[in-house]
Parts: C-alpha cells; sequence; structure tokens
C-alpha cells in the first residue's frame, strides 16, 4: 500500500521552494572559515553542513517574510557604467 503523502500548507510550498543561492561547497567552506584552527575542526561532516545551510534558509527566510510583511520596497543598487561581466 503506497503512503499518502501529506499535502503542503501554501506557507510550506513556498519554504519548500525557497532558495539560499548557496551551493554546498560554499556552505561547507564557510564552516571551515568560522572558526579558528584547532585539530577538530578539519571535520566538516555532511550533518555538520545540511545543518548550517538549513540554519541559514531560515534565517533568510525569516528576514524575507518580514520584509515581504513590513511592505517595504528594497532599493535596487544598480550602477550603469559597472556591470560584472
Amino acid at each position: 500500500m503506497a503512503k499518502e503523502r501529506r499535502k503542503l500548507t501554501p506557507e510550506e510550498r513556498e519554504y519548500k521552494a525557497f532558495r539560499t543561492g548557496y551551493t554546498y561547497h560554499e556552505v561547507s567552506d564557510m564552516l571551515w572559515h568560522r572558526e579558528e584552527w584547532h585539530p577538530a575542526h578539519h571535520t566538516r561532516r555532511r550533518h555538520s553542513v545540511l545543518g548550517l545551510w538549513k540554519q541559514i534558509k531560515r534565517e533568510m527566510w525569516e528576514h524575507y517574510q518580514h520584509m515581504r510583511d513590513s511592505d517595504v520596497e528594497l532599493p535596487l543598487h544598480i550602477d550603469p557604467d559597472h556591470i560584472p561581466f
């Protein structure tokens, strides 16, 4: 018998689709450079990287919701003379 999937609320679907913009490697590097070197610092396990990534996503999601709820328009800082590519 197939297990019925729980239906997600619209907010849960939005959170699931929300992206941090970081790759696994970038988050791993953040973990590596976060603290000063010590012997246990060389262990960047998958669990640690994914935990940090989840924390980053939650913080970004809270900031996104706060900005969306406050109806504040975020200014775009576009300099037409400076194109990064």
